[in-house]
């Protein structure tokens, strides 16, 4: 299978967070992985790596801001990178937290219906 070219730059809407810290949005249907955003960001894109299946890309503007984005509390979070989820409110990242559960189980594990607790 041969990969198509994608341009360079996307508007793209961010729909998750992924494990790891990215987060998600879809370029033509297929994922994007994007450090530093929210979940309800718009976002100026730069797409680094087509990976086949996903992309990894960079957001070079935020277009229109998440109501679940918060300033990180710590002045290095952008620029350290160990706290990714220090811009997404609290709250949402125990839910976002859960969701990532759940799915891995999903994907990695084929284990469906499965009941997770809520994180605390």
């Amino acid at each position: 299978m041969t990969r198509q070219t994608i341009p360079l730059k996307h508007t793209v809407n961010i729909e998750a967070l992924a494990y790891g810290g990215d987060s998600v949005g879809y370029v033509e249907g297929r994922p994007v992985f994007i450090p530093g955003c929210v979940p309800g960001d718009v976002t100026e894109t730069d797409i680094l790596q087509d990976k086949g299946s996903f992309l990894r890309g960079i957001s070079t503007k935020l277009i229109s801001l998440s109501p679940n984005r918060v300033e990180p509390f710590c002045p290095l979070a952008q620029k350290c990178g160990g706290c990714q989820w220090q811009s997404v409110q609290y709250e949402s990242q125990l839910i976002w937290k859960q969701k990532i559960v759940r799915e891995t189980l999903r994907r990695i594990g084929g284990i469906v219906n499965i009941e997770v607790e809520p994180c605390l």
